[in-house]
């Protein structure tokens, strides 16, 4: 209802976890990174997927020698997070995650270019880059929600001052991670007797 035409991939990932390429309708599971710590950040800006796959696809038809090559680059840049992803996979330094914000950054630039922006989005990373911090949009764009790379030598009071400045701009936003392992199913064996306890007083 809300994709019009899903890919699956929203579903693939949620299930199986880890980091996944999706490429021409073929979902791939990559090797696992450590979980990258973000800030998931809503605009409350509400926006169709459909209108914006839409818009997207017009201005493909209209320009392009322009929309093409900014394709091509987004797919670049996609390969080379994955390249990261698999670095960091094997053994993790900042150096990596410095990498990221460079193409986090080129990305939410690319993404404005395609028409997919907001005004919401361009404040959220302007708050977020005034903490030093780096985002892009999430989803469709056209509002709707942004993440924010936290790097691991990121004290808390800094997440929570960029939480606050966030917060104060109507925005709301969780802590939390990508890349973690997806759906498990539990045996009641497996479990703790608190635990067991606890579920049974449900």
């Amino acid at each position: 209802m809300i994709h019009g035409n899903p890919s699956g991939v929203d579903n693939a990932v949620s299930t199986w976890g880890g980091v996944v390429r999706f490429q021409q309708g073929k979902i791939s599971s990559l090797k696992r990174p450590p979980a990258l710590r973000i800030l998931l950040t809503n605009t409350k800006v509400p926006r169709s997927t459909g209108a914006l796959v839409a818009s997207v696809r017009s201005r493909l038809l209209k320009f392009p020698e322009i929309v093409s090559p900014l394709l091509t680059s987004i797919n670049a840049i996609s390969l080379e997070c994955e390249r990261m992803l698999g670095e960091m996979a094997a053994a993790p330094a900042l150096e990596h995650y410095l990498v990221l914000e460079e193409l986090i950054d080129m990305n939410q630039h690319h993404l404005n270019a395609l028409g997919v922006g907001h005004a919401s989005l361009d404040q959220l990373c302007q708050v977020t880059m005034a903490h030093g911090l780096h985002s892009k949009l999430t989803g469709a764009g056209g509002g709707g929600c942004g993440i924010t790379l936290l790097r691991p030598d990121l004290e808390q009071p800094e997440v929570e001052a960029m939480k606050q400045a966030l917060t104060d701009c109507g925005f709301d936003c969780w802590e939390t991670s990508i890349g973690a392992p997806g759906v498990s199913v539990h045996s009641a064996a497996s479990l703790d007797a608190p635990v067991r306890q606890a579920l049974d007083g449900l």
